[in-house]
């Protein structure tokens, strides 16, 4: 949805809907009531929020500022999940989401079953309040696929003989990076975490693995690190998407480090540069 159909009582909306799930109805947040004062201006009531904007640059030299703002409102059992109002692939084109952080878990507590459980619980959080807010006509990122589908964002281009192994376990996100690359004419095979491209993942198979790194079971990272002791199959050439920044010790393992949100010319010009189809390197 672009910028100006958002109102704040939209996001209030949203705020009063994801904090009913996250705290089970307990204390109750109240967003400020604003309503849908035409004359409120949104970006006032942004100002409420940390401002993670980033400015993105292509392989040609152009850069384009994709926003993103969030709010750290945690749920009744791990403080650090975020409300989450951003562009994401389709520039211009805003909608709310939830980021479970679930990152911050490593090394906080001990390993094993309590982890998998903050998990699942953070998974299941997300996944209650995005249906939820979409049975409200909220923008989410189920809308991005129909916008790339109805609008017909991307002209297809000539068929290669290249297979992508895309590994997101928001199916909505991995479903519109399906549609860019499939656009682009590569075929497009798809995971849903981390365990399963490690079990998966076939240098005969697939040209390049685009995979995410906040996963529900296995995060890209620990699949990568199996991946590249594997003599074989450290060859394929893999993509991480994430919202982290990585540290020198954890560069070398992926090809690319693709930071989320990112418009779909970012990715299509890494991939094109991995597959050596631009001269450029891509800046990120």
């Amino acid at each position: 949805m672009q910028i100006g159909d958002i109102t704040v009582g939209m996001i209030t909306r949203a705020l009063d809907i994801y904090h009913r799930v996250a705290y089970a109805g307990l204390a109750v947040y109240k967003a400020p009531d604003l309503g849908d004062d035409p004359d409120y201006p949104i970006t006032m009531f942004l100002d409420r929020f940390e401002d993670e904007t980033i400015c993105e640059h292509s392989s040609g030299g152009d850069s384009h500022t994709i926003h993103r703002y969030i709010l750290r409102m945690g749920n009744c059992r791990y403080p650090f999940m975020k409300f989450v109002f951003q562009e994401h692939i389709v520039q211009g084109e805003y909608f709310f989401s939830v980021d479970t952080h679930d990152d911050m878990l490593k090394g906080n507590l001990q390993e094993g079953e309590e982890i998998s459980k903050i998990r699942e619980f953070n998974r299941w959080n997300k996944d209650c309040i995005e249906r939820l807010w979409a049975e409200e006509n909220l923008p989410t990122t189920s809308a991005l696929t129909v916008l790339i589908q109805e609008q017909r964002l991307l002209d297809r281009r000539k068929p290669k003989n290249k297979t992508i192994l895309v590994v997101d376990d928001d199916r909505d996100i991995g479903d519109t990076i399906q549609l860019v690359l499939e656009a682009m004419g590569y075929c497009v095979e798809r995971l849903f975490d981390g365990i399963d491209a490690v079990e998966v993942a076939d240098s005969e198979r697939h040209d390049m693995i685009i995979m995410d790194n906040q996963m529900s079971e296995m995060d890209g990272l620990e699949a990568l690190k199996f991946l590249k002791r594997d003599k074989i199959r450290r060859s394929i050439p893999v993509i991480l998407a994430t919202t982290q920044n990585m540290d020198l010790s954890r560069l070398e393992l992926a090809d690319a480090f693709l930071h989320k949100p990112f418009h779909a010319e970012a990715l299509m010009s890494f991939v094109n540069h991995l597959f050596g189809l631009t001269k450029d390197k891509p800046k990120r």
